[in-house]
């Protein structure tokens, strides 16, 4: 005997199982005709707009949920790229485009339109979106972040940028004087010789040298020899104040300057200012050799182009700074070959 076929009385035919598939879908999903008015629509859809799945059919969906910009301004139909689909058979997909609530509020979405086909023949589309408020809000809130992270590493580069520039000027400079060092020295020197040579002009040397200030340790103390050096550093700075000029420490009690496009009578004026300035300090100096106070004895140079290299000049300024000690200090002489 055989079994009696099953019942089938109670399945759901195909149309229904695809209309609950449709309606448990967590996507809005929707269909509209060519004249753009919704044929169909699941319960996601219509639960985002805040209206019943049969108010939403049969009228046309821009209208209801797309009429206007998140801004208030009017979004014609022509401008929409759902409805464009409609136009050219084209599937579109995009997350810059807003719903509105029956309440009057709109939502961002991410939306896919694809066209449908009958035959050959379209018939209409079918949309199916989400709600990306809690995507947007997401990515405004990484935005927000990004930005001031780039502020923040902007300020901190400028920050860096500056620490830069202080510590190459701090390489530059003398600990205790506080002008040029012999590294700024040597770079300037180095630097006119090639403009000297380039420009065919002159460069003045000068190289001074405090007198007998080892006595004037001994006698006073470091304490008050480091005060010497400061003071001595600081009155040279104050008279060579233009720009090009460099008043460096050259070593210990040693100075140096250079002078750029000087000529012979303005060198020997200028070595004249060094001695009188420092002079004119009358820092006491009880163990000199040559007077109560503080001097100095200079020796300079004038170089002309081409001059062979930085050592040419010192050494020749080393040589002229010999005679002025050696003829009595507090005194300055120039090279002659």
């Amino acid at each position: 005997m055989k079994n009696p076929a099953p019942s089938t009385s109670h399945q759901p035919t195909t149309q229904q199982q695809l209309e609950l598939i449709i309606n448990h879908a967590g996507e809005g999903i929707y269909g509209i005709d060519m004249d753009g008015h919704t044929i169909f629509v699941n319960n996601a859809a219509a639960q985002m707009v805040g209206l019943s799945m049969s108010g939403m059919t049969n009228i046309s969906n821009h209208d209801v949920v797309h009429h206007h910009y998140p801004d208030g301004r009017p979004y014609p139909i022509e401008a929409c790229p759902i409805y464009a689909t409609l136009n050219d058979g084209q599937p579109r997909h995009g997350d810059d485009e807003y719903f509105w609530r029956s309440d009057g509020t709109c939502f961002p979405i991410e939306y896919f339109v694809s066209p449908i086909f009958d035959k050959g023949q379209q018939t209409g589309a079918v949309i199916t979106f989400i709600d990306i408020t809690e995507r947007k809000k997401l990515e405004q809130e990484l935005d927000s972040y990004r930005n001031n992270l780039e502020e923040l590493v902007r300020e901190k580069n400028q920050e860096l940028a500056t620490a830069n520039q202080r510590l190459l000027e701090l390489s530059r400079l003398d600990g205790l004087t506080k002008i040029a060092n012999r590294r700024a020295f040597d770079e300037t020197l180095n630097k006119e010789i090639r403009r000297t040579n380039r420009t065919q002009q002159s460069c003045g040397l000068v190289i001074m040298d405090i007198d007998h200030f080892k006595l004037f340790n001994d006698h006073y103390g470091h304490p008050e020899g480091d005060h010497c050096l400061t003071r001595v550093a600081q009155q040279l700075q104050s008279l060579f104040p233009r720009a090009g000029n460099l008043v460096a420490r050259y070593g210990g009690e040693e100075f140096a300057l250079i002078l750029p496009y000087t000529d012979p009578q303005d060198l020997i004026a200028q070595t004249t200012r060094i001695i009188e300035g420092v002079r004119e300090l009358k820092i006491p100096h009880e163990k000199s050799k040559c007077n109560d106070i503080v001097t100095i004895s200079v020796g300079a140079t004038l170089g002309y182009a081409p001059i062979k290299d930085a050592e040419t000049l010192i050494s020749e300024a080393d040589q002229a700074l010999y005679q002025a000690k050696d003829t009595g200090r507090n005194r300055s002489h120039i090279y002659a070959p």
